[in-house]
């Protein structure tokens, strides 16, 4: 090497020093220099300089070089130079120990500690070469790589506790509706006989007195067995004083009643059967629109505790949620949820399986004593959920999906205090909800995610009461309406240390939910029986804050609590408190 080969060498190694990637080959500045010149050449193509020591490369060899070509051979290796140049370094395929010298290169010199007001570099560690499986082959141009969210996806044991990934969503849902007011007819009917007397009109004596006013005719007469005799007439309600029964109530009206003969031809103080009955219409405020007995547990949608991405895990959800409106004093309910994803096809598509169950009200409710409504463990309608990755690049993916539910939770009855049942709505309805989800990830520790999702009812409830009082009937289907569920949230790896033994990771949350029905809600009526009022539809917008305590052992702790953003008769609760557990495989 001539003399001013020497000094560009050694401008060039100061710059390196300047520049924070030189290495350190002594205890000074001058010893440094001697021992990292040799390292330092100037590209036959671009005219920069490199520096095999430190790994500076120009564009035309961008890749971090930790060995070249064997000295002497025309095969070139896969770090060699791109001028074609064999390199300083000897070529080894030994692994390189950062704590032993290199051999050939630098011997292992003594720590000497510095002289009195000597100054020191603090440079890089020149054995300490980054490993190939780590190497980018990115130019000093180029824009770093968006995060790729494969690394986030099923990848054994111990992947998830040492890569940052989207945090699954947490959710906010309870029901389609947040309550429902029911007309229920509640029939007394009285059955008697008594005796006729003519007067203006024939009036009849209930036993045991003889009063003569008990009851009285309206109207004609009429010949209901066509034989030319009059056997049944109207009457009117009886009014006291009479030996006849009275209304039950205030709230009961009269609904007509008859005396018929159909045994004599004689019509003075003869026996005649009597009939007549009192109804009252009872408001009860029933969960009845979400369907069936699960109403009292609440329905599911895709956007509860799970990501876009296709996941190995099983998973614990509770949720208490405060002051549900599904009867007039309003409840609280405690909310359990198991379940467990699978994927498969190699992690494109996922199962999922949700079985909730509730401390909350029983399905029979109480028609006429509210006081007297029990408190039960009921079991809700099960969730299952089919998910395919459409599209994943990068930092963002793109999946869809459908879900469903199946009728697995009690009926919702409405009966009297004293047992008698006026209304059944059979718990018959499967709901299909087709969604589609998305992710973007623009860095490791920023994400952004979200669902939409229709809400179906395929099929109805069966609708059993009586009108009459008496006897049970089959009164129709009621159906839900159907459902838009929008969600989005945000996240952010506020905290992330693989290397811990517990906490691995902290990640803030905020999601926005917004719930509508996509029709106008109509009762559903049948004779006095009426199931619902009219509404144009249903909004519920909710806000959710939660933080996600991401554990060493692939185990996620999410807190969460959904408030409404929009207060009235829509909102399903004041407020709802989460705690959400996954082990992720």
């Amino acid at each position: 090497m001539t003399t001013i080969s020497k000094w560009i060498s050694l401008l060039l190694s100061l710059a390196c020093i300047m520049q924070g990637t030189a290495c350190e080959a002594g205890t000074s500045a001058s010893d440094f220099l001697q021992a990292h010149a040799a390292y330092c050449q100037v590209c036959d193509i671009c005219n920069k300089y490199t520096c095999d020591l430190c790994g500076i490369s120009c564009d035309c060899a961008p890749i971090i070089r930790r060995g070249c070509e064997s000295p002497g051979s025309d095969v070139t290796m896969p770090y060699g130079h791109s001028t074609g140049q064999p390199s300083r370094l000897p070529m080894t395929t030994e692994p390189i120990d950062a704590a032993s010298p290199i051999p050939g290169i630098l011997p292992e010199a003594p720590e000497v500690p510095p002289a009195a007001g000597q100054a020191t570099l603090d440079l890089p560690n020149p054995r300490e070469f980054p490993n190939t499986s780590d190497v980018t082959t990115q130019s000093d141009s180029d824009s770093p790589a968006p995060f790729d969210i494969a690394a986030a996806m099923p990848a054994g044991a111990g992947a998830a506790a040492a890569a940052m990934g989207p945090q699954n969503m947490v959710g906010d849902f309870f029901g389609g509706s947040s309550s429902t007011c029911v007309f229920v007819p509640n029939t007394v009917r009285f059955s008697l006989t008594a005796t006729s007397y003519f007067s203006t009109d024939v009036i009849f004596d209930v036993p045991p007195s003889q009063s003569y006013t008990d009851l009285y005719s309206i109207g004609p007469g009429r010949d209901t067995n066509f034989d030319e005799r009059i056997d049944t007439y109207d009457i009117a309600a009886p009014a006291a004083p009479t030996d006849a029964p009275t209304s039950p109530g205030p709230t009961f009206v009269f609904d007509g009643g008859t005396a018929s003969n159909p045994r004599s031809n004689e019509f003075e103080e003869t026996v005649w059967d009597i009939h007549y009955s009192y109804t009252e219409r009872l408001k009860v405020n029933l969960p009845v629109q979400p369907g069936g007995g699960g109403a009292v547990v609440g329905r599911m949608k895709i956007a509860e505790n799970t990501s876009p991405l296709p996941q190995h895990r099983i998973f614990f959800n509770y949720s208490l949620f405060d002051n549900v409106p599904l009867n007039r004093g309003g409840v609280t309910v405690n909310r359990f949820t198991p379940g467990l994803e699978k994927a498969f096809f190699g992690n494109l598509m996922s199962l999922e399986i949700r079985t909730p169950f509730a401390g909350t009200l029983d399905t029979n409710f109480i028609a006429d004593d509210t006081a007297a409504q029990v408190r039960d463990v009921e079991f809700g309608d099960a969730f299952m959920s089919l998910k395919a990755l459409l599209f994943q690049s990068g930092g963002r993916a793109i999946s869809a999906g459908v879900s469903w539910t199946l009728p697995t939770a009690n009926d919702t009855s409405v009966s009297l205090a004293n047992g008698k049942e006026l209304l059944r709505i059979e718990n018959q309805a499967v709901h299909i909800m087709p969604y589609i989800g998305w992710l973007i990830t623009p860095n490791p520790r920023l994400f952004l995610q979200g669902f939409c999702q229709i809400d179906v009812d395929a099929n109805g409830n069966n609708v059993i009461g009586s009108p009459d009082g008496v006897n049970r009937t089959d009164l129709g289907t009621l159906r839900d309406v159907t459902f838009l569920y929008a969600d989005v949230g945000a996240g952010y790896w506020l905290h992330h240390n693989p290397q811990a033994q517990t906490l691995v990771g902290f990640v803030p949350m905020v999601e926005l939910h917004y719930n509508r029905s996509l029709e106008s809600v109509d009762p559903f009526i049948a004779g006095p029986l009426q199931i619902g009022e009219q509404q144009n539809d249903i909004q519920i917008l909710n806000a959710v804050v939660a933080g996600n305590f991401v554990m060493r052992n692939n185990s996620t702790l999410t807190v969460g609590y959904a408030t409404p953003l929009a207060t009235g008769a829509d909102a399903q609760f004041d407020g709802e408190l989460r705690a959400i557990w996954n082990r992720k495989f």
